[in-house]
C-alpha cells in the first residue's frame, strides 16, 4: 500500500483490498462530494460485512457513524473510525 501511494501520480488515492467489494457508484459519489466540498481532506464510509458466499451478514463497523456524520480528528485518534477500503 505504501509503495502504491509513493508511486501514485494523481491527486487522490483510494484503496480497495483484494477481499473487499465496492458498490458500483462508490468512487463516483465520493469524488463528486470532494469536488463540491474542496475543504474536505478525506472521505470514508461504513462497511457491510459479507460472508464467504457474498451474503450480507447484517454486521457493520462503526455503528456510531451515521450517514451524515462528519468524522473528526478526535474520532480518528480515539475510535479508529476508518476502514482503508471504505
Amino acid at each position: 500500500m505504501n509503495i502504491g501511494v509513493k508511486y501514485s501520480k494523481g491527486d487522490f488515492v483510494a484503496f480497495c483490498d483484494d477481499d473487499d467489494l465496492w458498490n458500483p457508484d462508490n468512487l463516483q459519489i465520493k469524488m463528486d462530494y470532494f469536488r463540491k466540498n474542496p475543504s474536505i481532506g478525506m472521505i470514508t464510509s461504513k462497511k457491510a460485512v459479507i460472508d464467504e458466499i457474498g451474503k450480507k451478514t447484517g454486521k457493520t463497523t462503526h455503528k456510531w457513524v451515521k450517514n451524515t456524520h462528519f468524522v473528526t480528528f478526535k474520532d480518528l485518534f480515539f475510535k479508529n473510525a476508518v476502514t482503508p477500503s471504505a
